[in-house]
C-alpha cells in the first residue's frame, strides 16, 4: 500500500484550526489551564487555609517550570511556533502569579489577620499578663562574659586584625568529656543550647535590662550614634561539628589574619574553627580593623571552660556558673512583653531531673485552638540543666511570636511546658499557666 501523499492544493489549517489540534491541548492547553486553575484557587482558598493555598504552589511552580524549559527546548530544536507558545504560555502564567501575588497582599492587608475576631476573654480563668521589665527589687544577672566583650572596643582600635584560633580547654573537654561540657552549658543561663534540624549548637545569650535574654539568632548590637561604640556581635560554637552560616574557615592553634569587609562605617569578619570535633563561630562588626570582640571572646571562652577541663567534674563545673544559675523555689513560668506586641520571651524555671530538651506549646482557651505550632516548638525550645536534687531550678530562656491575631486583639491563651527527655522516654508535660496576649500584626 502507497503511503498517501499530501495534496499541496489541500487549503492549509486556519490559526485556530492549528490551536486546538490535539498536540496544543496536550502541550499548551492543558498544562496552562492547570497553572492558571490553581492560582486562582489558591487566591480563594486563602482567606480560608493558608495551608491549602500553599499546598497549591506546587503545581503552579511545576507550570512554571515546564514552559520555561518547554520554550528553551523547542527553540533549541529550531520550533519557533512551538517556542513562542510556550512563551506566550510562561508570560500568562507570570503575569497571572504577579497579579494573585498583588491581590492577595491588598487583601490581606485590608481584612488583617481574622483570628481573633469575635474572641472574648474566658470568662472564670484567672489570666495573668506579660511583664515589663524587672520586679521592683529584683537583683540584676551578672553577665562577665558580655562585660568583657564591650570593655574590649572601648578607645581606639588598632588596624592589625590577626587573631589566635586556640580554646584548647574548650577541645579537651569536647575530646574526653563532651557529656560533661554539654550538661554545664545547658545548665548556663549565659549560653542556649538547641537544635537547628539535626545539629546541635549553643549560642551565647546577652543579659539586657537586668535579666538573659536571647536575642533574634543571636546577634547583639549596638547601632545608636553617641552612645558609645557601635558594633554587632555573635558567638556560637557548633556541638555537632558544623556552622549554622558560612564563615571563613581558619586552622586552629594559629595566628592568622581573617578577612574583612566594610558594611557601611563597621569592619566586619565571621570566622570558625574547630576546637576538637566543636565549631568555633564568631562574627564581629565594630569600628576598627583589629578584631577587639573577637580576641575577646577566644580569651572569656578559654577562661571560662580551663577551670573545668582541669578537674573535670560537675562539682567542678557547677562552681562555674554564675550565681543565678541555679535558683530555690516553686517551678514557674513568666511570659515578657518583647520588642513589638505580639513577640514575648519567657522565663521557665524548672528541674527536669535528666537531661533533655524544653519546649512550648500554646492553645487559646476558649476553642482550645493551637497557636503557632512550628513556629513556637522551634523558637521555644532548648536543652535546659538539670540534677537529682528536686528544689534546684534551672533556666531556660526564649523568645517566639503568636501570629495568630493583631495587636490590640487580646484574648487568653493557656502555654504548656513539654519536656523531651534524651533518653527517649515518653514526652511529658512540667507545667502550664493562663495568659492575657496579642498577636503579632505581620
Amino acid at each position: 500500500m502507497q503511503p498517501e501523499i499530501p495534496n499541496p492544493l489541500a487549503p492549509r489549517p486556519t490559526l485556530a484550526q492549528r490551536m486546538f489540534q490535539k498536540s496544543s491541548w496536550i502541550f499548551f492547553w492543558i498544562p496552562l489551564g492547570i497553572t492558571l486553575g490553581s492560582m486562582i484557587t489558591s487566591l480563594i482558598v486563602s482567606g480560608v487555609s493558608m495551608t491549602a493555598a500553599n499546598a497549591l504552589s506546587i503545581p503552579i511552580l511545576a507550570g512554571l517550570a515546564y514552559f520555561f524549559i518547554a520554550m528553551i527546548v523547542w527553540f533549541v530544536k529550531g520550533r519557533t511556533a512551538a517556542g513562542l507558545g510556550a512563551l506566550a504560555c510562561l508570560v500568562i502564567s507570570g503575569g497571572t502569579l504577579a497579579l494573585s501575588i498583588v491581590i492577595m497582599m491588598v487583601w490581606g492587608f485590608a481584612r488583617g489577620d481574622t483570628f481573633a475576631d469575635g474572641l472574648t476573654l474566658p470568662a472564670g480563668v484567672a489570666l495573668e499578663e506579660p511583664r515589663d521589665g524587672l520586679p521592683s527589687g529584683a537583683p540584676l544577672v551578672d553577665d562577665t562574659f558580655q562585660d568583657a566583650l564591650r570593655a574590649s572596643i572601648a578607645g581606639t582600635g588598632g588596624t592589625d586584625p590577626r587573631i589566635t584560633t586556640a580554646i584548647p580547654s574548650l577541645g579537651a573537654l569536647q575530646k574526653s568529656h563532651p557529656d560533661l561540657l554539654q550538661r554545664y552549658l545547658a545548665a548556663h543561663p549565659g549560653w542556649r543550647v538547641y537544635m537547628d534540624g539535626r545539629r546541635k549548637f549553643a549560642t551565647r545569650r546577652w543579659a539586657d535590662d537586668g535579666r538573659w535574654q536571647m536575642s533574634l539568632h543571636g546577634y547583639y548590637s549596638e547601632f545608636h550614634s553617641g552612645s558609645g561604640p557601635q558594633f554587632q556581635s555573635l558567638t556560637s560554637l557548633g556541638l555537632s561539628g558544623k556552622t549554622a552560616r558560612k564563615p571563613q574557615s581558619l586552622p586552629t592553634g594559629t595566628t592568622v589574619a581573617p578577612k574583612i569587609s566594610i558594611s557601611g562605617s563597621l569592619h566586619e569578619s565571621r570566622v570558625a574553627f574547630d576546637e576538637g570535633g566543636v565549631k568555633v563561630e564568631l562574627f564581629e562588626q565594630s569600628e576598627a580593623p583589629e578584631r577587639r570582640m573577637t580576641k575577646a571572646a577566644i580569651s572569656a571562652l578559654e577562661n571560662e571552660f580551663a577551670p573545668i577541663a582541669a578537674s573535670p567534674t560537675w562539682a567542678t563545673a557547677k562552681a562555674q556558673l554564675p550565681a543565678d544559675a541555679i535558683t530555690t523555689g516553686p517551678a514557674s513560668f513568666t511570659l515578657h512583653n518583647s520588642t513589638q506586641p505580639g513577640i514575648y520571651s519567657a522565663e521557665i524555671r524548672c528541674n527536669p531531673g535528666e537531661p533533655g530538651r524544653v519546649y512550648l506549646k500554646a492553645f487559646e482557651i476558649t476553642k482550645g485552638t493551637q497557636l503557632s505550632r512550628k513556629k513556637l516548638e522551634e523558637r521555644g525550645s532548648e536543652f535546659m540543666g538539670w540534677s537529682k536534687t528536686p528544689d534546684e531550678l534551672f533556666l531556660s530562656e526564649v523568645q517566639f511570636t503568636i501570629y495568630e491575631g493583631d495587636w490590640g486583639q487580646y484574648y487568653g491563651a493557656r502555654f504548656e511546658v513539654w519536656f523531651d527527655p534524651e533518653s527517649g522516654g515518653a514526652e511529658r508535660k512540667l507545667m502550664e499557666s493562663n495568659w492575657k496576649i496579642e498577636g503579632w500584626m505581620h
